[in-house]
């Protein structure tokens, strides 16, 4: 978010440089930061398990549950153990949206990869004495994300690639580490043999257009897809507006979603991949000092 938009929407702010900057972190890689006092920090899966354990006594959660066969037409849902009907089906499947027929060339699996420190030691922590927990998103797209944790770790995302097969490899994953690897050592010199504990990879579905699916697909049947890589934020006011959409209420804001959540058209395989790589390498290339 530019300071411009800062300022449009009245949120607080505060920019940062070199010695200022890096007593806030605890590393003198960046020159130059935008501090933002209103936001918070939030762990996806906790906060997932966390509204999950709060539902209703009127709401069923199925985990492990994966769908064999779906019929949109008479919405009736196949699963290993049971066969559900529904009057209402919400199809909030990211990057599987085509998959069931719902939308064609116009979303892209995208993968990105992060690792995570072991817990740093007492004496470790020491380089990051009088520093509070802390979130880094780059300024670039393509650039690096990094925290240090609450329980004293560092994370470490980047890298994009395209896997049309919704899978990636570990091969893939062993490369992304190594990747990480560099860029951790930029950033904390100081800390050269704490090792990564954890590595892992997950999609994120994005537009050529940044807008998200929005629509009744069919009678009873509606989709929320492409969050472009802002899942919580987005999901969670798309999920909002998708309940008074399908509920028939009415609103500026949701007039607005409705009028803007047009992806535009991708081209299929081979183009889509060839496109892809292109606009990755790219995009990587771009960020430069900021991967």
């Amino acid at each position: 978010m530019s300071v411009n938009t800062l300022e449009a929407i009245g949120e607080s702010y505060e920019v940062l440089s070199d010695d200022a900057l890096a007593k806030r972190l605890g590393t003198h890689y960046y020159k130059r930061a935008v501090y933002t006092s209103g936001n918070i920090l939030v762990n996806p899966a906790a906060l997932a398990i966390s509204v999950a354990s709060a539902l209703p006594s009127n709401v069923t959660l199925l985990e492990n549950t994966p769908i064999r066969e779906i019929d949109l037409a008479s919405k009736v849902i196949q699963t290993p153990k049971a066969r559900l009907s529904a009057d209402t089906i919400v199809l909030a499947t990211n990057a599987f949206t085509e998959k069931f027929g719902v939308s064609s060339n116009r979303i892209t699996p995208i993968f990105t990869y992060a690792s995570l420190t072991r817990q740093l030691d007492d004496s470790e922590i020491k380089c990051f004495e009088g520093i509070e927990p802390w979130g880094l998103t780059s300024a670039h797209p393509a650039g690096t994300t990094v925290r240090l944790t609450s329980d004293n770790r560092i994370f470490i995302r980047n890298t994009l690639n395209y896997q049309p097969n919704l899978s990636s490899s570990k091969a893939v994953l062993d490369k992304a580490k190594v990747k990480h690897r560099k860029s951790y050592l930029a950033r904390f010199p100081q800390l050269p043999d704490v090792p990564f504990e954890y590595t892992w990879g997950g999609m994120i579905c994005v537009t050529m257009n940044h807008e998200p699916v929005f629509k009744e697909h069919a009678s009873g049947v509606y989709v929320v897809a492409a969050m472009n890589g802002v899942g919580v934020a987005k999901g969670t006011y798309l999920g909002h507006y998708m309940a008074e959409f399908i509920c028939g209420k009415q609103s500026p804001e949701l007039d607005f979603i409705l009028k803007h959540a047009a992806p535009s058209w991708i081209p299929p395989d081979p183009l889509r991949s060839v496109g892809a790589h292109m606009r990755l390498s790219f995009e990587e290339h771009m960020a430069k000092g900021e991967v």
